[in-house]
């Protein structure tokens, strides 16, 4: 199945107090909702597009930063909310839906989908 290309996205005011490790979760768990695979690319591009003003190069705010988001992927696998890799696959654990459930509610509804 194709992953869909047409991000949520949200005030940056509401996703400004959350953590970064946060917002990736929400983005994976967001990627698994629409499609069966999706590549480390996919996790970056969601994070990029969900959330521009945290994941973004600081120099070049118009491109994404993939170091940023790999560095979460090992901040969810220490809390045990994520397993796999960018080899095998990312896959959320019941403790990560659970708490991309309860992110999924402190970011409050989209303002649009892109």
């Amino acid at each position: 199945m194709p992953i869909r290309k047409d991000f949520p996205t949200f005030d940056p005011d509401a996703y400004a107090k959350l953590t970064l490790t946060d917002l990736a979760l929400f983005a994976i768990q967001f990627l698994e909702s629409q499609a069966m695979d999706f590549s480390t690319e996919d996790v970056v591009a969601a994070c990029f597009q969900m959330f521009p003003k945290r994941f973004s190069l600081r120099t070049y705010p118009h491109w994404p930063d993939s170091a940023m988001v790999g560095r979460r992927w090992g901040e969810l696998r220490a809390k045990r909310y994520l397993t796999g890799g960018a080899a095998q696959g990312l896959k959320l654990t019941a403790r990560g839906a659970r708490r991309a459930a309860k992110v999924e509610k402190m970011l409050g509804r989209p303002i649009r989908l892109r």
